[in-house]
């Protein structure tokens, strides 16, 4: 009850003053978004995310290495950085300038890794940070941050960011299966292709 009136307090302030209403953004439990998503549209969100990720993850991964040029190269570098992660300060330093995204938060020090001897950095969190707050903390991984990144924006009814708007609609319209009838080009060509591959 209490996430649903924050959820009407943050709808009644406009869309235009939400963000100046940083007072608002606490920190979010997995529970409350999974329940406030399945009273909203009656599907779980994090076992539905997570088994629609795990059917598509094999033709998603060779779609991802198939890719060359520009995107290709994006895509590359977005796996990067989150393999890369950043260490607590570089967070703290970076947290203002956020407007939507995932942080990996790992430990300053490299340590090298049991299986392959390359240096890697423990993850001591995973966060989701709107408007430079965190929102939701101590993730277990990448694939759990998304599930509730999207669930959270959907039940907030915020509007996806320009750039990730094809990435959300996928999730919304592919993953989830909301509106799944009503896809742009680009949606409709990549779940063609998750289905051929």
């Amino acid at each position: 009850m209490m996430l649903e009136l924050r959820w009407t307090e943050l709808l009644h302030i406009g869309a235009t003053k939400w963000y100046e209403m940083h007072h608002l953004w606490r920190l979010f439990e997995v529970c409350e978004i999974n329940a406030e998503f399945k009273r909203i549209t009656t599907m779980p969100l994090q076992s539905k995310f997570l088994s629609q990720l795990d059917s598509y993850s094999d033709n998603l991964s060779r779609l991802f290495q198939k890719r060359g040029g520009q995107l290709g190269e994006r895509l590359k570098g977005i796996v990067a950085e989150l393999a890369h992660g950043m260490d607590e300060v570089a967070f703290e330093e970076a947290l203002e300038g956020i407007t939507i995204g995932i942080a990996v938060i790992k430990e300053g020090t490299s340590q090298p890794s049991q299986k392959s001897g390359i240096p890697t950095q423990p993850i001591l969190d995973i966060v989701i940070v709107i408007e430079g707050s965190k929102v939701v903390e101590g993730l277990n991984n990448v694939a759990l941050a998304v599930a509730m990144l999207f669930g959270l924006m959907y039940a907030v009814n915020l509007s996806y960011p320009s750039e990730l708007r094809y990435t959300f609609q996928i999730i919304q319209k592919v993953f989830m299966e909301l509106d799944a009838g009503r896809l742009s080009k680009r949606a409709l060509t990549l779940k063609q292709r998750l289905l051929q591959s």
